[in-house]
């Protein structure tokens, strides 16, 4: 199954220590130095951190199930009304991608 995320906009104080950790180049520069050329940068830094998923995702999978089955059954009529394969509904590319479809 896929995996839940949750991202923080980090501060530039945070990414200088987080650099002067991971690049050994940057071990004589201070933290101060590293702050001040990332501001000019005008660089947005994240971070991503692995979350469990919900309960209510796990326990939407038999209904998940029905729901594919069913789509996947009226996909030849919305071509002969559309024109067109699939579907472009977020929500629902969000939900199958959380149940691991």
């Amino acid at each position: 199954m896929s995996n839940f995320w949750e991202i923080k906009k980090r501060d530039y104080y945070w990414t200088a220590i987080e650099l002067k950790k991971h690049l050994p180049q940057l071990k004589g520069t201070s933290a101060d130095e590293i702050v001040d050329n990332l501001r000019g940068s005008g660089l947005g830094i994240v971070s991503q951190e692995s979350k469990p998923k919900p309960f209510w995702v796990r326990l939407s999978l038999p209904f998940g199930l029905i729901f594919i089955l069913l789509l996947f059954v009226t996909l030849p009529i919305k071509f002969m009304l559309t024109g067109t394969w699939g579907y472009e509904w977020e929500w629902m590319s969000n939900w199958f991608n959380a149940l691991g479809f």
